[in-house]
């Protein structure tokens, strides 16, 4: 007891009265970081953490820039990340204000886009200069802007012969869309073209096309932007303005054209890709209920070898797409921002917010809105990649995946994986990963996604955060999910934060703070009476070598459903890593509310439950 009591006193020490305080999201973590450390010490444990630590940063060292090791390199390898798997405990407070700062910058819209853009780049490790002149609008500034910007996408590939080019352009679509989906989504289909697709990403000047969409945002930035909706219709060099009637626009056909900017009517736009003879084009609708249709794919805000950015300002839109289509990148940028209305999102593989070199963004202001993907999307970072779905308003309704099979084809033999909803992946055995985030302001809403959603998985980062609302994540196929909800596996970071709201989380196994082999995973609601469900494992289960952390804010909440040896703050087998060299499984459910809390696994009896064994630390911590 008196261990116990030590412990006790120097938390409340260091973090009195956090829900009084003004950022008590920011505290709550803080205070969650000094209390695991504080455990750990006070039980002896802290040469376990610090081998743990060591262990992971020799890995890290020896697979640097060219290095391998085994199946591991350092190809795109990201700082950040690197730096939050050096840091299994640390990466939930800086996770924290990134989600924040982020969500705060991409609420507002068009107004604050260059600013994402340049938090975008840093996170991607690439240098630019954020530039704001004072722009008066007219059809001559924009065309200049667009021919600006056009240069900076030439400049970013003039690396490559036309040849070259256009052999970078087949492999990238062959190996990224085409030759995904059933059982492959880990990695890529070919190895050997993978890594030549790997050498030939390296080659492309990606700050030029970070340059590009940075002078493209002047146009949205500008004092003068809802004059642009009083242009006269009619076509001025690459700009085409057209009428308050129902215009249909056939893209394909419109050559020459960059930009278009419609006043209002229900209008229709069919595809819109962009690549060599098009590396820029901008939609831009101020009104009306408007359908955004690409059969062929790569349409909707897709920077594929280009820069889209596609804006529609009011009306309840339907963006009916297929492969990448609404806010991807392929080796580009790729931006959508719809500010009012209720609006529906659809796609299958690669979409909402989804990146592969470059970054893929959706901002959706207000109303309520649906969005469906089946393979990557709704948040995803592959290789050297961000993708951000970010919507401020409204009871949003997100759906990930029901059409692709899992890698894993257990039976039954009915399952299906997803890879979205804030998901950040490599290409496994080939390179590193990227950022997937997904950012919800306010709305009870519903997330349902199949395998490896809301998560990461080699070398990448997935992060999600719900601001408010009473929210539900439940499964999507046959009431089943694996690695979903707060997961990380394969020397992987997956972040899962939940500001106000009575949220419910529902899911089977590998969840609610879930780490398999060198994982660092945490959930953390902050506030709210939340109810967790893992009929399997999960909620504070470290497996492998990994970290797994689920921490609760104030409020009355149930755990239930776990295997009393498969979560609730217990570690999980090791058998991947040397446990002498390794230091051991981290696994945490600590509860800070006042509230009358039930945890499935075992009735409180003290303030700090060790439930640690030869594979490692393992804690249920319950303080008001």
């Amino acid at each position: 007891m008196k261990k116990y009591l030590t412990v006790f006193i120097l938390i409340l020490m260091s973090s009195f009265c956090v829900f009084c305080e003004e950022n008590y999201q920011k505290k709550t973590v803080e205070r969650a970081r000094d209390t695991i450390f504080a455990v750990l010490k006070e039980n002896n444990q802290w040469q376990l953490y610090q081998s743990y630590v060591n262990y992971v940063s020799g890995i890290l060292d020896k697979t640097s820039g060219n290095q391998w090791w085994n199946d591991k390199n350092g190809y795109f390898r990201l700082t950040t990340i690197d730096r939050w798997l050096r840091n299994p405990v640390d990466c939930m407070v800086e996770g924290e204000n990134i989600t924040a700062e982020i969500h705060r910058i991409s609420k507002d819209g068009r107004e604050n886009i260059g600013k994402l853009l340049t938090q975008c780049a840093n996170l991607l490790d690439i240098q630019i200069e954020m530039k704001q002149p004072t722009l008066k609008l007219t059809i001559e500034s924009i065309e200049k802007i667009l021919l600006d910007a056009e240069k900076h996408v030439i400049n970013a590939f003039s690396n490559f012969s036309s040849e070259k080019l256009n052999e970078f352009i087949e492999i990238t679509e062959r190996l990224l869309v085409r030759e995904t989906g059933d059982i492959i989504a880990h990695s890529l289909s070919d190895k050997q073209t993978g890594l030549a697709l790997c050498s030939m990403a390296d080659r492309v000047k990606m700050d030029e096309m970070f340059s590009g969409a940075l002078v493209l945002s002047q146009i949205f930035q500008s004092n003068d932007f809802d004059k642009l909706k009083k242009l006269k219709p009619g076509k001025y060099g690459k700009i085409l303005v057209g009428t308050n009637k129902n215009d249909t626009y056939n893209i394909e056909n419109l050559k020459g054209i960059s930009c278009i900017i419609e006043p209002g009517g229900n209008d229709t736009y069919i595809s819109g890709k962009t690549g060599p003879d098009r590396p820029v084009f901008i939609i831009i609708d101020f009104e009306g209920n408007d359908h955004y249709i690409s059969s062929d794919g790569f349409a909707q805000g897709t920077g594929f070898f280009g820069i889209s950015i596609l804006y529609d300002e009011n009306g309840n839109d339907l963006y009916d797409g297929k492969d990448a289509c609404q806010a991807v990148a392929l080796i580009g940028i790729g931006i959508l921002i719809d500010n009012s209305g209720n609006d529906t999102y659809i796609a299958d593989r690669r979409g909402q917010g989804s990146a592969v070199c470059g970054a893929g963004i959706l901002i959706d202001k207000k109303g309520d809105d649906r969005y469906f993907v089946n393979l990557f999307g709704q948040g995803y970072g592959g290789m050297q990649g961000i993708g951000i779905l970010e919507d401020a308003d409204g009871n949003d309704h997100y759906k990930a995946g029901g059409k692709y099979d899992e890698p894993y084809q257990e039976p039954p033999h009915y399952y299906k994986h997803a890879w979205s909803q804030g998901c950040g992946s490599g290409f496994r055995g080939i390179s590193n990963g990227g950022f997937g985030m997904i950012l919800d302001g306010a709305g009870d809403d519903l997330y349902e996604a199949d395998y490896f959603s809301t998560g990461g998985y080699w070398f990448a980062a997935g992060l999600s955060r719900d601001f408010g609302g009473n929210d539900t994540r439940r499964p999507l196929t046959n009431d089943f999910s694996r690695y979903g909800f707060g997961y990380a596996c394969h020397y992987a970071i997956g972040l899962l934060f939940d500001d106000t709201g009575n949220d419910t989380y529902i899911g089977t196994l590998g969840i609610q703070g879930f780490g398999w082999d060198i994982g660092t995973a945490a959930v953390v609601d902050f506030a709210g009476n939340d109810t967790y469900t893992a009929t399997i494992s999960g909620q504070g289960f470290a497996c492998q070598g990994s970290w797994a952390m689920l921490i609760d804010g104030d409020g009355t909440d149930i755990y239930t459903g776990v295997n009393k040896s498969r979560g609730q703050g217990m570690p999980g087998p090791l058998e991947y890593h040397p446990k002498n060299l390794i230091g051991g499984n981290f696994s945490f459910l600590i509860d800070f509310g006042k509230g009358n809390d039930e945890f499935s696994s075992q009735t409180i009896q003290n303030p700090i439950n060790n439930k640690s064994t030869e594979n490692g630390a393992g804690y249920l911590i319950k303080i008001e």
